[in-house]
């Protein structure tokens, strides 16, 4: 588990790079064009769907570690692209933009066939919690050194900087435990058993309130309201940082206190607050009030990324989705990334209309309000699992 995590965790700071930083970059070198800064991340997620299928259909039980493998390299080459291209790539950006989805997928498709071989709600939850706790740190660390080298230096020292710990991660995974992979290839007439599965349907539903939230344009949303406030990278990393020691006490104390018969009430009570302090950032233009909608968002997000990844992945009762593993994992990919190309659709809806700190909050307001209906699909899917179990 330990050296999966790892490998893991730096895979986690192309992440907050590129949902940090990259976004500033683009708004940078585009003279400030928000407008194409936000479709180009709109354009990237619509191709989740494509991107999913086809890098499933490469795997097989054999070689799902070689495609893991495969998948951190591409995601060091699409750094490296970017390395080489410099300003260039604004002449590119949608080009850019396939290449960074493809590869990003392609990882995603392998790590998550990996993560079908942990079972039960303890492991996957003491899993997620030890994910979170490393990917808080790594985003402590990461976001302020990220944050004050750019400042410092440039863009480019970052990426170079990745790109190595990128290698260091691919040398760890001929480290990792040799898991079993009980997996059939993808057939788009299997699509239909998946698709009707309940369970299942649940499940996509907490992927796509998901994509609408921080996974999407929530996280692009926060990271232009917080830059276009402090002014620089170094300031936006050093936020950042806070933010990221937040979620590691959360994970902590959820990996250590909260238990199975707990989640239900934890979840509910998490996006209740969230929807809570949402509702000022509304009508109040205020940072201070602002900082304090993060600082409870973080808190309360973090228990639920934990409990949605782990009910996302507790599937091994369900022998419908155990037998379309691949079908299963591309249906709630696209939905996922529907969610996240709605997300930045609403965001771009509003940046058209008035590209200023006010609309940005009311931005941010609005795709909240998904996490609140994304709790409620929650307590459905605990409740079909207690009924199935008490069966």
């Amino acid at each position: 588990m330990n050296k999966i995590v790892f490998t893991h965790s730096v895979d986690s700071i192309i992440s907050k790079f590129a949902s940090l930083f990259l976004a500033i970059y683009f708004l940078k070198i585009t003279d400030g064009n928000i407008v194409s800064v936000v479709t180009y991340y709109l354009f990237k997620y619509s191709l989740n769907g494509l991107f999913s299928y086809l890098s499933l259909k490469c795997i097989n039980k054999k070689n799902v570690l070689n495609m893991y493998r495969l998948g951190l390299f591409s995601n060091g080459l699409c750094l490296f692209i970017l390395l080489l291209m410099g300003k260039n790539v604004v002449d590119y950006i949608y080009l850019y933009a396939i290449l960074d989805c493809s590869t990003s997928i392609f990882y995603w498709s392998a790590y998550k066939m990996i993560l079908y071989n942990f079972k039960g709600d303890k492991q996957l939850k003491k899993l997620f919690s030890y994910n979170s706790i490393v990917t808080s740190i790594i985003s402590i660390l990461s976001t302020v050194g990220m944050g004050y080298i750019i400042v410092n230096t440039s863009y480019s020292v970052v990426i170079i900087i990745i790109i190595i710990l990128m290698i260091l991660a691919l040398i760890m995974t001929f480290r990792l435990n040799k898991y079993e992979f009980n997996i059939n290839k993808i057939k788009l007439s299997n699509l239909k058993y998946a698709l009707k599965d309940k369970h299942a349907q649940a499940i996509y539903s907490i992927s796509f309130f998901e994509g609408m939230g921080l996974r999407g344009g929530l996280a692009t949303t926060i990271t232009l309201i917080i830059f276009l406030t402090l002014g620089t990278e170094s300031s936006l990393g050093n936020l950042n940082a806070i933010f990221g020691l937040l979620g590691l006490i959360t994970s902590l104390f959820v990996k250590k206190y909260l238990k199975e018969k707990n989640n239900k009430k934890a979840f509910v009570i998490s996006a209740l607050a969230i929807l809570i302090i949402t509702i000022p950032i509304i009508f109040i233009s205020s940072f201070t009030v602002f900082i304090i909608y993060n600082i409870v968002f973080n808190i309360a997000y973090q228990i639920i990324q934990i409990l949605v990844d782990t009910a996302v992945f507790d599937i091994h009762s369900n022998e419908t989705i155990k037998k379309y593993y691949l079908e299963y994992t591309f249906i709630g990919e696209a939905i996922h990334g529907f969610g996240k190309a709605l997300s930045e659709l609403v965001l771009l809806i509003v940046v058209i209309y008035s590209f200023n700190l006010s609309s940005l909050r009311i931005a941010a307001a609005i795709l909240s309000f998904s996490i609140l209906l994304q709790a409620l699909v929650y307590i459905k899917v605990k409740k079909r699992r207690n009924f199935n179990e008490g069966n």
